[in-house]
């Protein structure tokens, strides 16, 4: 696999993604059930996190090869 900067760019993306598709389902599956809200905070933080890489990294990409 050839890991030019267009491909870096479109993983970043991909893994934005997930990782806002991830803090999503974490925060609003079984949260009802426990007693802490560390897992909750860990999930906002993961979603934010990855909203921002996802933004940039999307912004970038329709800069650099649109």
């Amino acid at each position: 696999m050839n890991l030019d900067s267009e491909n870096i760019l479109l993983l970043l993306i991909a893994l934005g993604f997930l990782g806002f598709m991830t803090g999503l389902i974490g925060r609003n599956t079984g949260n009802s059930k426990k007693k802490s809200l560390r897992g909750e905070s860990f999930y906002k933080y993961l979603t934010s996190i990855s909203v921002i890489v996802l933004l940039l990294a999307a912004f970038l990409y329709s800069i650099l090869f649109s």
